[in-house]
């Protein structure tokens, strides 16, 4: 964690844009620490329920994703999220 924390805070001295944080498959027990890390974005995979990422990270982070890239994006077979 205290190599990601210098990551972001070197992209925020010398950028101007979001950071986001992707790592791919079911990381909701660390959803917490990824919210730590200085990242503006936490881009989360399908297997995070959507829901249960937003009552962990609460308002310190947008979140971005819960898409099945096969499933939604390459046989368009979507469906409605609610939070």
């Amino acid at each position: 964690m205290p190599y990601q924390q210098q990551v972001f805070q070197a992209w925020k001295a010398h950028c101007e844009s979001a950071c986001l944080l992707h790592i791919c498959g079911d990381s909701t027990r660390v959803l917490d620490r990824y919210a730590d890390t200085g990242a503006d974005v936490i881009e989360i995979d399908h297997a995070v329920d959507l829901r249960r990422a937003r009552q962990i990270v609460g308002q310190r982070v947008a979140l971005m994703g819960n898409v099945h890239t096969v499933t939604e994006l390459l046989r368009g077979d979507c469906h409605t999220y609610r939070l």
